[in-house]
């Protein structure tokens, strides 16, 4: 629950009794303590724990109606969102619980960007090439916000992973999607963002082009940047493993 802000939402929205899970115990103390601060002690219980060691019984009197969260990352899986919904969806939740955010989905697009690359690469310095040291770089993959960036945008965005959050069973997975070039140039590397779907109305879209949201995007670069033509069609395969959303061209 962090600071305990989307309990009280909660509770203002009309939840009769909000229970709220922090697993750090000093963030736990504090979000009882501005809890208390805005008067919704009496509805709100703060439990000092991990969700995955709640027991209805013990932590919670019943099963819970609504289930609420906010664990994603940049890349949408990598605050472990899957396992933690498995384990609420059986153990803590109504079967017909409202679950927020409903479903997520993870788009690409393929960009143009010498400073985005260099960012993560280390080739001439004061005339000597380290080019080698390039082989100790974080796999090219790093969080940023790109539009602080010169960059071009080469493709138009495609959706590599769709996610039922109202749903168990998860599998790891691996596909092929086909990226549609709008414009020639090289081909830096690929830039990765989530939607957050709330429910039938609401959405959060962290894309870079709507600049609608704090979340920043994940940059993948390329070990050897490529040219492309407009209009070409590039295949990419894509794989989540449940924790982390992965390209290779």
């Amino acid at each position: 629950t962090g600071s305990g802000l989307l309990a009280m939402m909660a509770a203002r929205a009309g939840a009769a009794h909000v229970y709220a899970c922090e697993a750090e115990p000093l963030i736990a103390a504090k979000a009882r303590d501005i809890v208390a601060k805005n008067g919704l002690s009496e509805r709100i219980t703060v439990i000092a724990k991990k969700s995955t060691d709640l027991r209805v019984g013990d932590d919670l009197p019943v099963k819970a109606d609504v289930l609420l969260s906010e664990i994603v990352d940049v890349e949408l899986l990598g605050e472990g969102i899957i396992g933690t919904l498995d384990h609420a969806l059986a153990e803590l939740a109504v079967d017909d619980a409202r679950i927020i955010p409903s479903a997520g989905a993870v788009y690409g697009m393929m960009v143009e960007s010498e400073e985005l690359y260099r960012q993560d690469r280390v080739h001439d310095v004061l005339g000597f090439d380290l080019g080698a040291f390039n082989e100790f770089s974080y796999f090219g993959r790093f969080t940023t916000d790109i539009r602080r960036y010169s960059h071009e945008v080469l493709s138009a965005p495609v959706e590599l992973f769709r996610f039922d959050f109202t749903r168990r069973g998860i599998c790891p997975e691996t596909r092929r999607v086909d990226f549609q070039t709008v414009r020639a140039g090289i081909c830096h590397g690929t830039v990765m963002w989530f939607e957050l779907i709330l429910d039938n109305e609401r959405r959060i879209d962290a894309s870079p082009v709507s600049g609608g949201s704090h979340w920043m995007q994940m940059v993948q670069l390329l070990e050897h940047p490529r040219a492309v033509a407009m209009g070409q069609t590039v295949s990419v395969e894509t794989s989540h493993d449940r924790h982390h959303v992965y390209m290779s061209l």
